[in-house]
């Protein structure tokens, strides 16, 4: 047997009920919605040209030399598959485009559309894009053997260009010439950077986190303060 528990005692503990269960749901929404939602990433890369091999005449009208700065970026998604799949190398493909210009863009830009990142987590570590066209190819390299890389995951920020000595950025055209070789000296996110919930939404989940402990620390001294029953098992008072 149970003695009654309260009205009052009854109407808080459906509300605590109903603030856990809002609660779970509220969190659980955001973040099923977080891991599945899709957000494109691009990130922006300069460098200078080491080597220049030009056939004749000069596609590039002299504008390309040793020294010569390139700037190109590329996107792709953050939740774009491993198309390897275990082991120690990653490749993941994006559907957007890899681009690039040379000499302030004097030229116009170089894009290819469909390109892949690849990162490896080895000896040496590298993180890389290569893509290509019917026209030209683009890509880099960055290679280590310090191990700078924890896995071969997709990064969703730059690796940090100082922890890879070797950093060579190719260009050529489909024909095989010209061919040009250069440095990448900066690797840097612009679009797509933040990786955690909007500001919004946090302050969504905290506050609904702040009013569901001030309830039940309200609930509590209610029911300290006026002594009201709890439901328990009925004593033997024989």
């Amino acid at each position: 047997m149970y003695r009654w528990l309260s009205l009052y005692g009854l109407e808080a503990a459906i509300l605590r009920t109903q603030l856990q269960i809002c609660l779970f749901v509220g969190i659980s929404i955001v973040t099923s919605s977080l891991a599945a939602t899709a957000s494109p990433i691009t990130f922006a890369f300069t460098g200078t040209v080491t080597q220049v091999s030009l056939d004749d005449p000069d596609v590039f009208a002299g504008a390309v030399d040793v020294g010569t700065r390139f700037d190109g970026t590329y996107t792709f998604e953050s939740t774009a598959t491993d198309a390897i799949g275990g082991g120690t190398d990653g490749s993941y493909f994006s559907p957007f485009a890899l681009s690039v210009d040379f000499a302030g863009d004097s030229l116009g830009a170089f894009a290819v559309t469909g390109f892949v990142v690849n990162t490896r987590n080895g000896s040496p570590d590298q993180y890389g894009v290569f893509g290509s066209d019917a026209t030209v190819e683009i890509q880099f390299l960055l290679e280590s053997n310090s191990n700078p890389l924890t896995s071969d995951a997709l990064l969703l920020a730059p690796p940090v260009l100082s922890a890879f000595p070797q950093r060579l950025f190719t260009f050529r055209f489909a024909s095989g010439l010209p061919e040009v070789l250069g440095d990448l000296t900066s690797l840097t996110c612009v679009e797509g950077c933040t990786a955690v919930p909007e500001p919004g939404t946090l302050s969504l989940v905290l506050l609904g986190l702040g009013a569901f402990r001030a309830h039940r620390g309200v609930m509590a001294g209610s029911v300290r303060s006026r002594g009201l029953p709890v439901c328990r098992p009925a004593t033997d008072d024989r």
